[in-house]
């Protein structure tokens, strides 16, 4: 335990007592962290208050419909979608049931939790009510980082933390326990005490605002200093607005009657009431001694908490401590009796009566201990209860039988089934893993939704989450994997396994590994979904998008080619393959000296221009014309820089040689003799027909899926990201590479010389994306180096072994291959959904290669999920920012419309639909949001096809014609390569007369 006292801007009282762990027997210091529970929602509430303050667009009464731009926030109460506000959601007066339960689904997170909490059903008056309610905490989280752009964790650590001196804080989403200075948490189960597993608290935490703060006495002792010096640091830096600190302590909702009034108040027998008259935001207000209190009690798995200020004594009460307290009794108790001491008034409480309380003042209510569960038998067949059951709120449960007896599994949560009697379906649920003893018993019942068929379950129901029945879905089973974890296959089975349901399945719905190693394929699962909808079970043969891997197929096929014509090879100039001496009109360089080879190995030096693919115009046998007006970004032969466009050329090169479509040479040439029988093509592709998985975005923290007319336009060059595979086909294509060219029935394709070409450092790599997170120096125990870029691979080495790896990315897909080629293994790993920085792919891949070159592997199934932590400090990328859909144009809307041209992308036009402005270029329009400012900067929205692949982008309007004041003549675009699109002036067509 802990305990700090303030009084008039001074620390008069710190100490700590007792141990922060157990076992190790270390003792508590006053910089020892504690989790404080719903004490983080007053630094939830502040921060918000800060913006609102510094922001005059926005207020605590500004609509949630306003900030969200959103009219469908809530689908069972009208009256909450067009009124609630930011206020509501503070003061837990929006008359929602707590929900939560929901908090284990580990497909919620901040960045989805508008769309989660559309279903909630009202169980109290709209403002006239009060329900805590933490998952709406998860609202006011997304709402902070929106205003703030950056993760709730950096922007409370960048406005409070840091002015305020609170070194010794923390977070349970991003700390390493390991390696700071926190108190083990512990629950009382039976008499006995059992410690929380922090896995259960980062995951239970995620929404963050409620909860997930953790802290230590000394940092509290700063943080009160602030509360009641009106949100002014010691230094005498304002950090919240006067206004909005007033704001912070007014009552706004009136709590339902409070566990204080069962043991504080004079009528149970105690000298003198303490009593809550109101609520404010995060704060209970209310009176102790007739002296005015704010008070909040911090409650999650394993600690207990409590603040307590008397903001007119400019008094200041924070106690901590590991383990339970019942009813709160000794917290408030503690808290009474330091107000008493340092108030000058008679202590009515000692060191006695502490222990005691409420003896002797009342006869204390004796707290039941769990009764001993009689094992009763199922009484049918465990098939008879499992399955996949449904809730519209909730989602999914499993229902999984597990050696004759049965569990659920919620989210990353499995809940044992032990059934009550023999008379009902009802059962105990008792939660395991992670959350062992965390959660109090609860029950389930089983019914028939027949009356007639009273033996036909298929209704779970469940109390504690707000009596909510699930419904069994007849056409979806619960596979029984049975774990094999003598052998190395099963091993790693196990750990993808135990992975994929803890941490991946929410953002990758489906996965498909596979190994093979000397010649054969040694390991190929697959894991998830291939549709989010149909929940389709992905298989081996499952394709998926591969992305930038279908450059080595677009390599080897132009090498192909060029062994079979003596006149050509890799170093034969462009200028003499397509007989055109100008080929870069803006680089003579460039137009005599470029060759194949350069542009396979990304070493022209031009920029990107990824975004020229959104021109409908843009085809393989027009791609020479199109490429001749790009202007360089780097030196040539000097620089690695991805040009896509360049395996345009690539394409059509090959298809001019071979005389037939790339796709159809890349099947008659590599996929029919290879036997990938299991692979095609974006521009080939009918969905509905063919077994590949939808990919998927994410955005605003959910899954969106990947239009495949988007997908089909974007590919058309090819030679770049236009192949679907399996994975069982790509463990067939790894070791016709690895084999030198031959084919698993001897068959030779290509010379072994052209296929060690491939594996070539044709460009050296000055810097990697993989060197900041992969290097021994960043905390990893063996770093992963790219040194070199070959023919569609990066070239480097992970444990002293020689790799050969390219990550695939392209919307809604994620894929990954790794040759070990003196180790003659190779891995292959495809996903839908997103992966930041590759970390979960290229983790993945080194387990495996751990395991098959026989080496003690650094990662496991919870340093797969949480890496880069604990080897350093990671922040998750945020996934949405606020676009406002409110401000003002700056001018006439007329003056923005027109067509406006550039060399290299040609014409963008501007025009306007229902009083929106419209961007449209190629086969995309995006919606022009205008941005908060006096620029003429806007938001560039896709919709269509487009919708969530692409993410929103700058463009600006601009003035730079001196003898047109007010005349906008430049559309700038910043992600189009800095390109300025000059206005197509109108011709005046009414004066032109008709000559016969």
């Amino acid at each position: 335990m802990v305990a700090v006292v303030v009084k008039d801007g001074q620390v008069v009282f710190s100490e700590a007592f007792g141990l922060k762990n157990l076992e190790t027997n270390q003792p508590m210091t006053t910089s020892t962290q504690f989790g404080i529970g719903s004490l983080t929602k007053i630094f939830a509430n502040l921060l918000i208050q800060k913006y609102f303050g510094e922001d005059s667009r926005y207020s605590l009464i500004t609509t949630l419909r306003l900030l969200f731009g959103k009219n469908n926030l809530f689908e069972n109460s009208e009256l909450r979608t067009h009124f609630s506000n930011t206020l509501d959601l503070m003061a837990h007066r929006m008359g929602f049931s707590s929900h939560n339960y929901l908090r284990l689904d580990d497909s919620l997170h901040r960045g989805n939790v508008l769309e989660r909490i559309r279903k909630f059903h009202p169980r109290g008056g709209f403002r006239d009510s009060f329900y805590y309610n933490n998952v709406l905490y998860g609202l006011l989280t997304d709402i902070g980082e929106r205003l703030g752009g950056k993760s709730w964790e950096e922007l409370v650590q960048q406005e409070f933390y840091s002015p305020t001196g609170m070194t010794n804080s923390s977070f349970f989403t991003t700390l390493d326990p390991n390696s700071i200075n926190i108190a083990t948490g512990y629950k009382d189960d039976n008499g006995d005490l059992y410690p929380t597993s922090f896995e259960l608290l980062r995951k239970w935490t995620e929404l963050c605002g409620a909860a997930c703060i953790t802290t230590s006495a000394d940092d509290m002792g700063q943080f009160m200093k602030l509360l009641l010096n009106d949100g002014v640091t010691e230094s005498g830096k304002r950090l919240v607005g006067h206004e909005e600190m007033k704001d912070m302590f007014r009552s706004w909702n009136i709590p339902r009657s409070a566990k204080l009034d069962k043991y504080f108040s004079v009528i149970k027998g105690v000298p003198f009431s303490r009593e809550y008259t109101g609520y404010a935001l995060g704060l209970k207000t209310g009176f102790y001694r007739d002296r005015r209190i704010l008070e909040e009690t911090g409650d999650i798995f394993g600690y207990s908490s409590i603040l307590t200020l008397f903001p007119d004594e400019n008094l200041g009460i924070f106690v901590a401590m590991s383990g339970e307290d019942y009813d709160e009794l000794f917290r408030i108790t503690a808290s009474s009796y330091m107000a008493d001491v340092v108030n000058g008034q008679e202590p009515w409480l000692n060191a006695s009566s502490l222990c005691t309380f409420p003896e002797p003042f009342m006869k204390p209510k004796t707290k039941k201990g769990k009764r001993a569960i009689k094992e009763v038998s199922l009484g049918r067949p465990a098939n008879d209860f499992a399955g996949i059951y449904r809730n519209d709120l909730y989602g999914d449960i499993a229902i999984a039988e597990n050696n004759g007896s049965l569990q659920l599994q919620y989210g990353y949560v499995v809940f044992d089934l032990i059934r009550r009697d023999s008379k009902s379906y009802r059962f105990y649920m008792i939660s395991t893993g992670i959350a062992a003893h965390a959660f109090k018993r609860r029950s389930l019942e089983f019914k028939a939704s027949d009356p007639e068929k009273p033996n036909s379950i298929d209704i779970a129901s469940l109390p504690h989450f707000e009596d909510s029945d699930f419904i069994r879905q007849p056409h979806l089973t619960v596979a029984k994997v049975v774990e094999d974890k003598t052998t190395r296959e099963g091993i790693l089975d196990s750990t993808l396994r135990t992975t994929f349901k803890s941490c991946r399945w929410n953002q990758n719905p489906g996965m498909a590994v596979t190994v093979v190693k000397d010649g054969k394929q040694v390991f190929s699962k697959a894991y998830g979904h291939k549709d989010i909808e149909s929940r389709e079970p992905v298989t081996n043969t499952t394709m998926f998008g591969i992305g930038s891997l279908t450059k080595v197929f677009a390599n080897l096929l132009v090498q192909k080619f060029m062994s079979n014509f003596s006149r050509y090879d890799m170093n034969t100039t462009l200028r003499h393959l397509f007989g055109n001496k100008e080929m870069f009109k803006h680089s003579f360089l460039l137009s005599q000296f470029v060759n194949t080879l350069d542009l396979m190995s990304h070493r022209t030096g031009l920029p990107a221009y990824n975004y020229l693919r959104l021109d409908d115009k843009l085809r393989r046998d027009n791609i020479i014309e199109r490429i001749q007006l790009l202007k360089e970004g780097g030196g040539f032969r000097e620089q690695f820089k991805v040009n896509n466009l360049m395996y345009g050329i690539i394409t059509f090169m090959a298809e001019r040689i071979g005389g037939s479509s790339w796709e159809k040479l890349i099947k008659k040439e590599l996929l029919d003799p290879i036997g990938m029988n299991n692979t095609s093509f974006f521009t080939l592709l009918e969905p509905e027909a063919e077994n590949i998985a939808t990919g998927y975005i994410q955005d605003e923290g959910m899954l969106r899926p990947v239009s495949f007319e988007f997908l089909r336009r974007w590919t058309e060059l090819c030679g770049a990201a236009c192949i679907t595979a399996s994975a069982d086909d790509m463990a067939k294509f790894m070791n016709f590479l690895l084999n030198g060219g031959k084919t698993e029935s001897g068959l030779r394709l290509m010379y072994e010389e052209k296929i060690k070409e491939l594996f070539l450092p044709w460009i050296h790599l000055q810097k990697s994306d993989i060197q900041e997170y992969f290097e021994k120096s960043r905390g990893v125990p063996f770093s992963r180096k790219y040194s070199g870029y070959g023919l569609g691979f990066n070239i480097g080495t992970y444990r002293d072994h020689r790799i050969l790896e390219e990550t695939g990315n392209i919307f809604g897909y994620r894929s990954l291959m790794t040759l070990f080629p003196d180790k003659n293994l190779g891995i292959f790993i495809s996903t839908t959904g997103e992966d930041d920085d590759e970390l979960f792919r290229i983790s993945v891949s080194s387990y495996i290669a751990d395991l098959y070159n026989e080496e003690e592997p650094w990662l496991n199934s919870t340093l797969l999920c949480s890496f880069p932590r604990p080897f350093m400090a990671h922040s998750p990328k945020r996934r949405s920012r606020y676009l406002p859909s409110d401000v003002p144009l700056g001018r006439p809307i007329g003056d923005y419309t027109g067509t406006y041209h550039d060399e290299v992308f040609r014409d963008i036009t501007v025009t306007t639909e229902n009083n929106q402005l419209k961007l449209t270029y190629g086969y995309v329009t995006f919606e022009l949001r205008k941005r908060a400012g006096k620029s003429e900067k806007f938001y560039m929205i896709a919709e269509g096809s487009a919708q969530y692949a692409l993410k929103p982008r700058t463009v600006e309007f601009r003035e730079t014609d001196a003898n047109r004041t007010g005349y906008i003549n430049v559309l700038f675009i910043k992600s189009f390569e800095d390109s300025e699109f000059f206005k197509v002036p109108e011709i005046d067509t009414t004066s032109i007369g008709i000559w016969r």
